[in-house]
């Protein structure tokens, strides 16, 4: 008997994207992204890149550095909040 071992895919939606400097065109890394309401988050990569689980597509994504504007990003078309 040989015991195998794999991953269940997580529930959810994969979320990939770039955290970028609007002004610059360059990605931000070390920027927070989470999942607003929840304890799901993770930051992003040297380029800005970053991959996140969300419950659903209709999750939407907090995403904050120092020294910018924290914003919120939706994924359907519905209005998010405005940015703080």
């Amino acid at each position: 008997f040989i015991p195998l071992m794999y991953a269940l895919p997580p529930e959810g939606i994969t979320i990939k994207g770039r955290v970028t400097d609007e002004t610059l065109k360059e990605g931000v890394p070390g920027a927070n992204v989470t999942v607003k309401g929840t304890s799901i988050g993770t930051i992003t990569d040297f380029d800005g890149n970053f991959t996140i689980v969300a419950p659903n597509k209709k999750s939407v994504l907090n995403i904050s550095f120092i020294g910018y504007v924290t914003q919120d990003q939706c994924f359907l078309k519905r209005r998010c909040t405005e940015p703080r």
